[in-house]
C-alpha cells in the first residue's frame, strides 16, 4: 500500500470511530430523554470544538464521544495543567474556546443566563463505544 492509501484508511477509521462515539451517546441520551442540541459538534469538527451538546429541562449536557478500538479518555493541558477530558476544568475551557457555542448562545440568551445564574446546571457526558478486535486466524 502507498502512504496516502494508508493515510486515507486510517482518516476513515477515525472518523468512523467517532461516528460510532456521537451514535452510543445519542442513543444514551435517547434513554435519559436529553435531546441533542444542533449547530454545535457533530462528527468531524475537530479540535476547539466540544462533540456535541443536549438539553433537559434545568440541565445543559455537554457530550464527549469515543469510539473504536482505542476509545479512551484522554488528557488535555488548561492553564499549564493537565486535565482529564471529563474534568469541569476541561468542559469549561471547551465551552469558552467553542466559536459554535458561543453563537448558540448568543441565538438563546435566555438559556445563556439560566446557565450563568446557576438555574441550569452543566454536566458532562462521556460514551465510549469500543470495537472488539477480531483475529481472522482460523
Amino acid at each position: 500500500e502507498s502512504a496516502e492509501q494508508l493515510t486515507a484508511a486510517r482518516v476513515a477509521e477515525a472518523r468512523s470511530a467517532e461516528k460510532m462515539g456521537h451514535a452510543a451517546l445519542e442513543a444514551k441520551w435517547d434513554q435519559m430523554g436529553i435531546v441533542q442540541g444542533g449547530g454545535v459538534g457533530g462528527p468531524g469538527t475537530g479540535r476547539g470544538h466540544v462533540d456535541t451538546i443536549g438539553y433537559r429541562p434545568g440541565e445543559l449536557h455537554v457530550g464527549e464521544c469515543k469510539g473504536g478500538t482505542s476509545a479512551k479518555i484522554g488528557t488535555y493541558t488548561v492553564d499549564g495543567v493537565k486535565v482529564e477530558q471529563r474534568s469541569a476544568a476541561y468542559v469549561g475551557d471547551r465551552l469558552a474556546k467553542d466559536t459554535d457555542f458561543h453563537q448558540k448562545m448568543r441565538e438563546n440568551p435566555a438559556l445563556w443566563e439560566a446557565i450563568k445564574g446557576g438555574r441550569v446546571t452543566v454536566h458532562s457526558d462521556i460514551a465510549i463505544a469500543r470495537r472488539e478486535r477480531r483475529d481472522n486466524r482460523l
